[in-house]
């Protein structure tokens, strides 16, 4: 593989044969779980605020149930999102690797095993 660029070269790379992407994603995702916080501590304190001007069982049920799912719901999906994205980058560095290898003549074996694929085999059916 060719050595990697710097981050602004790679930033400016038109050509995009430098990926910046995989380099800042980590950033990316804690500053998504950092504001995905800060949002469930203010429905927190809007809950809290309810159950003192209007009803307190409302306002702990928001505090205590429906800020938690809901939160827990949001980092699932931001997870999932960025691992989509890696999973999109590691298919292009496995494909351009395989392609150098064949290039250069030497044979890839194939890495599907279909027993995994089929699932379990422990003869149960759902």
């Amino acid at each position: 593989m060719p050595a990697q660029k710097g981050f602004l070269k790679s930033l400016f790379d038109f050509s995009f044969t430098s990926l910046i992407t995989p380099r800042v994603i980590k950033v990316f995702y804690a500053l998504s779980l950092l504001i995905i916080a800060l949002d469930a501590l203010y429905w927190a304190y809007l809950g809290l605020n309810l159950g003192l001007n209007i009803s307190t069982t409302v306002g702990l049920l928001l505090v205590l149930v429906v800020v938690p799912i809901i939160t827990l719901l949001y980092i699932i999906g931001t997870r999932i999102q960025y691992e989509f994205i890696i999973v999109v980058f590691r298919i292009l560095e496995t494909s351009t690797e395989r392609v150098r290898l064949a290039r250069q003549g030497v044979a890839t074996k194939p890495t599907f095993d279909a027993t995994v694929a089929a699932g379990p085999s422990d003869g149960s059916s759902d």
